[in-house]
């Protein structure tokens, strides 16, 4: 197996792990209180909410956006299957859009040619751009191209938190 990063754990963080394991609540509590605030601290969010994994965020984003069987979710081919199955669960449909062959991530470039050629109805309403392997999107250009024809965004930031 090639791995696509290595996690750094410090002697502090197996720390924090034991502290948590000793306590009375272990997923919910005053420790997950803190973790969530020093997380949308760190992204400069207002919120943030901790799930069991980022397939659960995932699916939980596409609630939140109320994706349905009427909706048809672009992602990339290149990346663990949440990416994709999170709409599914909800009953939509699913289209791949190509990544490019330098940065690994959603190539621009192809999305708005694919966005150009599919007929309005048949566009998406949501694309789950990845940032594989911590390797940031080209989010200003994925934002624009969401203004101009009405697709929201779902980041999978799984990659790349700190």
């Amino acid at each position: 197996m090639i791995p696509y990063s290595k996690q750094s754990i410090s002697k502090e963080d197996v720390s924090s792990v034991i502290k948590v394991m000793r306590s009375n609540l272990l997923t919910q509590g005053k420790h997950l209180n803190i973790f969530e605030n020093q997380i949308a601290k760190f992204v400069g969010s207002r919120f943030s909410v901790a799930v069991s994994s980022a397939s659960a965020g995932l699916h939980l984003s596409c609630l939140a956006l109320n994706v349905s069987k009427k909706d048809t979710v672009w992602t990339v081919p290149n990346t663990f299957i949440a990416s994709a199955s999170c709409a599914l669960h909800c009953g939509a449909k699913v289209d791949f859009v190509d990544i490019d062959e330098n940065t690994l991530n959603i190539c621009v470039k192809k999305l708005e040619k694919k966005l150009l050629i599919t007929p309005k109805k048949k566009r998406p309403s949501v694309i789950i751009p990845v940032h594989f392997a911590g390797q940031p999107n080209e989010q200003e250009k994925l934002f624009r191209l969401s203004k101009k024809y009405g697709f929201k965004i779902i980041e999978d930031a799984s990659h790349s938190l700190g």
